[in-house]
């Protein structure tokens, strides 16, 4: 029940987010859908995992190509699964493979070396796989966002690939470099601890900002480098100073207690 309750939760703050003129797809109320899904894998063993998780890889992209074109009543329930499932922004049964590949490697330890090591190779076989096939195949694409077989195949690769790399470098083990590369990374890490915080000031920063920028045309002008310059220092100074003198996020504190 916690894990519907935070979906619920998440939801109804994606939906208010994305009511602010940010320009921002939202991905909060996709997030939602994935975890209510995931929420009946979580009794799965890892091999059946796996088996999902290849099968919607391959057979999610290809639903939502031949529903993108059906035209279904705005207000009607069948539109708003088809959006959130299928061909919004971020969809959940597109992008559910991730997050079954990630239950995989949590379920594996993470802190084990062997993990590691079979997260990089995996994830570079599955890079290799996803963006090898678009040049060498007709018709198939692994552009960014594209949700192709290729794409989600090519881009989880990378992910679960430096996931595993950090994870090896950042090891106990690694007696020489890995504490001063976690050290290094403390502020990376505070970011990750406190994701929602970071993520929802983000949007309401940006709403800001392009209120500030707007052109006669209505348009949202962003400063550009600036900007992603300064909202990438002003998040690391944030999450370290929050993470290191008060320790949970605001946010997930608040998640936490609306959920227990």
């Amino acid at each position: 029940m916690s894990i519907v309750a935070r979906a619920m939760i998440l939801f109804l703050l994606g939906i208010a987010l994305g009511a602010l003129d940010s320009g921002i797809a939202i991905i909060l109320e996709y997030y939602a859908f994935m975890f209510l899904l995931l929420t009946p894998a979580l009794f799965l063993a890892r091999w059946a995992l796996g088996l999902v998780a290849a099968g919607l890889a391959v057979i999610a992209p290809a639903l939502a190509a031949a529903t993108e074109d059906v035209s279904l009543p705005v207000d009607s329930l069948a539109y708003f699964l088809q959006y959130y499932l299928l061909i919004g922004s971020y969809p959940a049964l597109v992008w559910l493979p991730f997050l079954l590949v990630g239950l995989i490697a949590a379920r594996s330890g993470l802190g084990r070396a062997r993990t590691q090591l079979w997260m990089m190779v995996t994830g570079v076989i599955f890079s290799v796989l996803g963006y090898g096939a678009a040049p060498v195949l007709l018709g198939i694409t692994a552009a960014a966002h594209s949700g192709s077989t290729a794409e989600v195949l090519g881009s989880g690769g990378v992910a679960i690939a430096i996931i595993g790399a950090l994870l090896w470098c950042t090891s106990p083990e690694r007696t020489g470099i890995g504490p001063a590369l976690r050290t290094a990374f403390a502020p990376i890490s505070s970011i990750g601890a406190m994701a929602l915080t970071v993520y929802t000031l983000q949007i309401v920063s940006l709403t800001v900002f392009a209120a500030l920028r707007e052109s006669t045309d209505g348009v949202n002008e962003y400063p550009g480098w600036p900007l992603l310059i300064g909202m990438t220092v002003a998040s690391l100074l944030f999450a370290a100073l929050w993470h290191r003198f008060l320790g949970k996020g605001p946010l997930e504190r608040l998640l936490t207690s609306l959920t227990r």
